[in-house]
């Protein structure tokens, strides 16, 4: 079954909230995405939880980058301001 549109941006919207909410780091880098998972308990075991409730996610790269930095989290934003 292929996946709409809406459907799969609901998925990464809700995915990005989840993973943020656990105490994730998430940016957009270029076309990617980093996600720095938090190492204390119980965060770093639901954070584990979340990705693997979720399944596999590289084909939504680009769509979860572009989630990111549509609510403000662009490295290379969050760089430049710090330069000026």
């Amino acid at each position: 079954m292929v996946e709409s549109s809406a459907s799969s941006s609901a998925r990464v919207a809700s995915l990005v909230e989840a993973l943020l909410g656990a105490g994730c780091d998430m940016w957009s880098v270029g076309t990617g995405y980093f996600v720095g998972e938090p190492r204390e308990e119980p965060a770093a075991t639901r954070a584990q939880e979340i990705l693997r409730e979720f399944g596999p996610r590289d084909h939504l790269r680009s769509e979860i980058s572009n989630h990111l930095r549509a609510i403000g989290r662009d490295i290379a934003r969050d760089f430049a301001s710090d330069q000026a």
